[in-house]
């Protein structure tokens, strides 16, 4: 089971939905955390340019190393970076909920299920998807999701 995105608009864990507001104008840093070097890329490609600056992760070590220096608007996290029984995405999870807690936390697998989904959700993720996820969608859900935050909203909506 996983939340889809309709264009724009996406659902929460709680069934509340955010849509696109007007940008800030702020350029949005976004954590990008997965041990597929080629979906890394392809996401910063899509995602760099004039509203988004992009920080890329293969490892546990490298996130944790990025959010030591850096904040994130956003963070798009995989699960599983070593290996199908590794679960590091869930320590990195833990750490933006507790030291970045208003960062928009986003969790990508392609191992999922009921369970990963309900432990996603209670170590703080604000929207789990399982792979794979246009990567114009998660665009989208970033600038929702971001915009309102800095407006001083929730990620409710």
């Amino acid at each position: 089971m996983w939340h889809s995105l309709c264009s724009i608009k996406a659902v929460n864990e709680s069934g509340k939905t955010t849509q696109s507001e007007q940008d800030t104008g702020v350029r949005k840093n976004i954590l990008v955390v997965d041990d597929e070097s080629a979906f890394l890329l392809a996401l910063k490609k899509i995602f760099e340019g004039e509203k988004m600056h992009v920080e890329i992760a293969e490892t546990l070590e490298k996130a944790m190393e990025l959010l030591d220096d850096h904040s994130f608007h956003a963070a798009i996290l995989d699960i599983r970076l070593t290996g199908v029984l590794a679960e590091e995405g869930f320590e990195i999870l833990e750490r933006i909920k507790r030291d970045h807690p208003s960062t928009l936390k986003i969790v990508l697998t392609g191992y999922g299920s009921d369970e990963v989904m309900e432990r996603a959700y209670v170590l703080g993720a604000d929207y789990y998807f399982e792979k794979p996820v246009a990567p114009h969608n998660l665009r989208a859900l970033i600038e929702a999701g971001t915009s309102n935050i800095a407006k001083g909203g929730s990620h409710d909506g």
